[in-house]
């Protein structure tokens, strides 16, 4: 059941280059999934009391991961979600909120929520409208329900619809705006993706959205080909929503001196890079007032660089 990431990826993977067909395939191994880098489908589950909502709702600017599985009824499933819970905690801290998704009706879904304390929640698609939008539903074959009939199983029942349709178990991470950045399915249902190799898929499509740069470099060169040229970069090539530039420690001597790195600054200031010198290091050089003076802010910095080091919502970059 467990598989490495890098085993995963390459065949994710073997159906990748694939669209997203109108029509249900009666076999597992034809679904079509969206692929990386489409968008939400605009589509419905629903709570365990009932209530419709929408994916763009639940995802409603942060990150999450959309668990597809066949049912409370299937043990694979069960021990899946279990796994997953174990793993619940991290993604979160990465951001990301966890949506289970089954053909189970609310009611179903009601039970299994009572009885779990998971930190992911579960909905209902018992229409499988969810599924047929991402690509992973399939229906089931006459023999295969007659066979589930014979281990007690009742996938309508269960559904309470007769569409006799399943989900191929599969992942989806999308990000805040609701774009798909990674997907794992299978249609063996006993292969499914690992809590790991979930964290894994999760640090390497996600990270920090806001950038500081700590420059504390005296070296002209430094600050030109590497500091301030990597601030101006990720600002005007939009790597990061926000990018400041902290001034600390020697760096603040080159700013003072320095015209045209002064003037390279203020580009970036320009550009929309917050730029903020550290009131400590200004105070020992006694370059306070020239700083102000250049118009750029002059405030203690220790605090609010601790916060960044310890925030998932910050990169800090030292040069």
């Amino acid at each position: 059941m467990r598989k490495k990431l890098m085993l995963i990826l390459a065949p994710l993977l073997i159906f990748a280059g694939v669209t997203v067909s109108a029509a249900v395939p009666e076999d597992a191994a034809e679904v079509r999934p969206l692929e990386r880098g489409d968008t939400l489908p605009e589509v419905s589950v629903r709570t365990a009391d009932g209530e419709e909502v929408t994916m763009a709702a639940l995802v409603d600017g942060q990150p999450a991961a959309f668990v597809f599985y066949r049912g409370g009824w299937c043990p694979y499933c069960n021990e899946h979600l279990s796994e997953l819970a174990e793993v619940a905690p991290q993604l979160r801290e990465k951001g990301y909120r966890i949506f289970a998704l089954s053909p189970d009706r609310p009611a179903q879904v009601a039970e299994a929520s009572a009885e779990s304390s998971s930190g992911y929640t579960l909905f209902s698609d018992s229409t499988s409208e969810a599924a047929r939008a991402f690509g992973v539903a399939f229906r089931v074959d006459n023999e295969t329900f007659e066979r589930l009939h014979g281990f007690g199983i009742d996938i309508e029942k269960a559904s309470g619809q007769t569409h006799r349709m399943l989900p191929v178990p599969a992942v989806f991470l999308v990000d805040a705006e609701g774009v798909i950045n990674f997907r794992y399915y299978n249609p063996d249902y006993r292969e499914r993706l690992s809590g790991d190799a979930l964290l894994e898929a999760a640090a390497l499509t996600s990270g920090p959205d806001r950038l500081a740069v700590l420059w504390t470099s005296g070296d002209p060169d430094v600050a030109h080909r590497v500091a301030l040229m990597y601030a101006e970069g990720a600002m005007r090539q939009g790597w990061f929503s926000e990018v400041r530039l902290i001034v600390w420690g020697p760096s603040q001597r080159l700013l003072v001196a320095d015209q045209e790195v002064r003037a390279y600054v203020e580009r970036l200031r320009e550009a929309g890079v917050e730029v903020v010198a550290c009131v400590a290091c200004a105070n020992a050089y006694g370059l306070t007032e020239q700083i102000e003076a250049l118009g750029f802010e002059v405030k203690p910095m220790g605090i609010p660089l601790t916060r960044y080091l310890r925030s998932t919502a910050w990169e800090v970059l030292s040069f």
